[in-house]
């Protein structure tokens, strides 16, 4: 295995991660795409840190039961790793103190770092120390350390869906497997965001600008990925990151529709008990996604786009 499917393969993914060929088929897309610009996402009202935080906190009291998750400091890890560095302990001694570092803590309580960008703009960060499997003690399996959350500085009504999008990757990633596909890693944190959107502002007008927002980055990356090897020079990891952002977004863009769309209150509940279940580790994102036969040629249905721009 080579260092990204080793990767893979520790965090539950599968090591062989699928391709998209942007130049085939994808030039309808492309221009439904180029239809929308920066003037068509109007200026939201300004927030604060503390009230962004405060409606997610709502958000997910009202939908889920969130569970605690694992936190290092980057300080104290950069500290183990220069002691085996200079030999100052071994590699399983390295192991015993990386485990005494992670703390319990809530989501919630990670720091969150403002950072240049717009206010969809978010990223959580993880201190992965890939761990030989005999070394992770039995009752605890791959734990999967969180350092902090990043948010676009320029806070604004879409903060705390940025926010809500990021605490869903605490739940889901603390449970290695939690999607078969790393395709699939941004399915349910974007679905949230834009359930959350809907929340906030009943009207759909917010909703809409997230949407308008997601489908000019996704604009983006289709061009950038068309472009690889003429204009743009990507490295392997840097493609698929790009390739899973336009499945994942597809994805979520089509399971979204279909929440919508629901009508009776059970069906539209079961979505909301889905993502629970894969909070919890009992079920994963493909287990979802099969229950309601979604597939990603359905993401690709340009009457859906159309509805959501």
């Amino acid at each position: 295995m080579n260092q990204f499917e080793t990767k893979m393969d520790y965090l539950g993914y599968d090591k062989k991660v699928g391709k998209i060929n942007v130049r085939k088929g994808y030039e309808p897309l492309i221009r439904l795409l180029g239809q929308l610009n920066s003037n068509q996402v109007m200026a939201l009202a300004p927030v604060s840190l503390e009230e962004a935080k405060k409606e997610a906190v709502a958000f997910y009291s009202k939908y889920f039961s969130v569970h605690d998750i694992k936190k290092v400091l980057m300080e104290d890890l950069r500290g183990i790793q220069k002691k085996v560095q200079l030999g100052d302990i071994t590699g399983i001694e390295a192991y015993k103190q990386y485990f005494q570092l992670l703390k319990e803590v809530s989501p919630f309580d990670l720091p969150v770092k403002l950072v240049e960008g717009h206010s969809m703009i978010g990223e959580i960060k993880k201190a992965l120390m890939i761990i030989p499997k005999e070394f992770i003690p039995e009752n605890t399996g791959v734990m999967i350390p969180f350092v902090n959350i990043e948010l676009g500085k320029e806070l604004d009504e879409l903060s705390s869906s940025t926010y809500v999008h990021e605490i869903a990757h605490t739940q889901q990633e603390s449970h290695p497997g939690y999607a078969k596909s790393y395709l699939n890693k941004e399915v349910i944190s974007i679905f949230l965001e834009k359930l959350s959107a809907l929340e906030k502002d009943p009207t759909g007008k917010l909703l809409l600008m997230s949407e308008r927002k997601r489908f000019l980055y996704l604009a983006n990356v289709i061009s950038t990925l068309y472009l690889n090897g003429t204009k743009y020079h990507l490295s392997e990891e840097e493609t698929i990151e790009y390739i899973m952002y336009i499945h994942s977004t597809l994805i979520a863009e089509k399971l979204f529709d279909l929440y919508l769309k629901e009508r009776k209150p059970k069906r539209k509940d079961a979505f909301i008990y889905d993502i629970q279940d894969i909070f919890d580790g009992k079920q994963t994102v493909e287990d979802m996604l099969d229950k309601r036969y979604v597939k990603f040629s359905q993401g690709m249905d340009l009457n859906l786009i159309k509805r959501h721009m």
